[in-house]
């Protein structure tokens, strides 16, 4: 290599490396046309709690949930499909899919996940359902096939990656709605933390859980007096109470104004993954390369979050050997 090239590759090598490291990130900020904040309580499974528990509450306060089920014919629940037909009748129940027996998606062969994804119809036909519009993701895999077919039945699917979801969250990226997780470990002034930080941003709060004062693998995600509490306390807030699909029509309506400004925070955030300290802003990099590959080939894109460890350690190593290799000599000539 020419000298030339070898500085182009220094500092171009020294850029990648340290750029994001930089202490500020330049961040977009979207302004909705509606400040109003939307609510929806997301529920997975089928336990006896909605029965018992949830639906005198929202009865008692005129509010609406959105419920995620199996075949429940193939699957092992407290629940049955009389008691979701029930529920359904009362006009405050919205039933999604969550897969017919509840798989880990990503393991499948293409042939038996699209089998999954679309094995509501026969279910939901049989027992007097509305087709569900919106699907949820078992355990929370999924990669960019799980998403490409999913668009193929559902208008959006909900994860279990947490956040608020902004209206450009919601138009760019309906296949991956956030949520904000109920469970045990988190008080009831967490939750209103969260909504009150987003309160007249015109954000949608998607809350996620599986049942109310009832053991979910052993242990209670909140009791029914924090959940009624908690239910009081949005209706008197400048919030709105939808189901999912209610929600998401809302925020699809929504336009919105863009705005970029500079945030500043720790570039040395670590996240661990098996023994590599590697700074958070090089994954945040990593997982939006993934992104624009799966958009354009799902299977590479998958491959690349497989092996993603792997890759974003080959990477950062192949910079740091080329800015060695490529350093500037110090030795000077001799006169």
């Amino acid at each position: 290599m020419t000298p030339k090239g070898a500085r182009y590759l220094y500092w171009i090598s020294i850029i990648l490396l340290l750029g994001p490291l930089l202490p500020f990130r330049i961040e977009n900020t979207y302004f909705p046309n509606q400040s109003q904040t939307l609510i929806a309580f997301t529920i997975d499974d089928g336990y006896t709690s909605w029965i018992e528990s949830i639906n005198p509450i929202l009865e008692k306060f005129n509010l609406s949930i959105t419920a995620f089920i199996n075949d429940l014919d193939a699957v092992d629940r407290d629940l049955t499909w009389n008691d979701v037909e029930k529920l359904s009748k009362t006009g405050r129940w919205e039933f999604g899919w969550h897969s017919t027996n509840h798989p880990d998606l990503v393991r499948l062969t293409d042939k038996e996940e699209e089998d999954q994804i679309s094995g509501f119809s026969e279910s939901f036909i049989k027992h007097s359902l509305s087709r569900p519009e919106t699907f949820c993701y078992p355990y929370g895999a999924y990669d960019f096939t799980t998403m490409l077919t999913t668009e193929k039945y559902f208008s959006a699917a909900r994860t279990v990656n947490e956040g608020p979801n902004t209206v450009y969250w919601v138009q760019k990226h309906p296949m991956e709605i956030k949520v904000t997780r109920i469970y045990q470990d988190r008080d009831i002034d967490f939750y209103k933390d969260i909504v009150s930080e987003n309160l007249n941003k015109g954000t949608f709060i998607v809350f996620y859980l599986h049942a109310v004062g009832e053991p979910v693998a052993g242990d209670i995600e909140i009791t029914l007096k924090n959940f009624e509490e908690l239910m009081e306390w949005l209706t008197k807030q400048n919030t709105q109470i939808v189901s999912f699909s209610q929600g998401l029509n809302e925020m699809r309506n929504r336009n919105y104004q863009m705005k970029r400004n500079i945030r500043f925070d720790n570039p040395l955030q670590r996240r661990y993954t098996s023994t590599l300290p590697i700074p958070s802003r090089y994954w945040e990099l990593s997982f939006g390369l993934a992104r624009f590959i799966g958009k354009y080939n799902p299977s590479i894109g998958d491959l690349y979050l497989k092996y993603n460890t792997f890759i974003t350690s080959f990477i950062l190593f192949s910079l740091l050997l080329c800015m060695y290799m490529s350093r500037p000599s110090r030795r000077r000539t001799k006169t």
